[in-house]
């Protein structure tokens, strides 16, 4: 009986108002997951294989008006954008391609736009990614993807060869 009870409260309270527009979260997704594998298909992120790249070592860039601004917010859970996940198989890299542009549209206005990021992997590697995006009043989401000049998909991983 009591189990019945809080059910009823839970579901009771997981009903929607009807008279508050169903749109009013805001939704974010501009991130990718890459992995990236050599010609014999080693995986590249992963740190106990020599020559792989080191996630301490890379850096993101966002290209905002003309400047290349270094991504780095000590605010953040996640300070320069960018996370390895080690769970997969090969590992994979998520990056964030753009921070949001400035201001929110009026509503119903939608806004688009180009932005350009370059992953520094190491050293001597730089890798450009362009995304094209949509702005709205609740979302801001990519809606194509180029690495390395080279089309990618959206909301899915890919692997990069290098």
């Amino acid at each position: 009986m009591i189990i019945l009870g809080m059910m009823a409260i839970f579901l009771s309270a997981c009903k929607k108002d009807k008279d508050k527009p169903e749109d009013d979260s805001y939704v974010i997704s501009c991130d990718l997951a890459i992995s990236f594998v050599n010609a014999n298909g080693d995986d590249l992120l992963d740190s106990s294989l020599a020559g792989s790249y080191s996630f301490e070592k890379m850096r993101l860039y966002y290209l905002i008006n003309d400047s290349i601004v270094e991504v780095y917010d000590t605010n953040m859970d996640v300070p320069r954008n960018m996370a390895l996940i080690t769970e997969t198989a090969p590992v994979q890299l998520t990056v964030l391609t753009f921070s949001e542009p400035e201001g929110q549209p009026a509503p119903g206005e939608i806004r688009t736009g180009t932005a350009i990021a370059y992953l520094q992997l190491d050293s001597l590697d730089t890798d450009t990614i362009t995304t094209e995006w949509e702005q709205g009043t609740n979302h801001f989401y990519n809606t194509k993807v180029w690495y390395n000049g080279v089309e990618q998909p959206v909301h899915s991983p890919f692997e990069v060869m290098k």
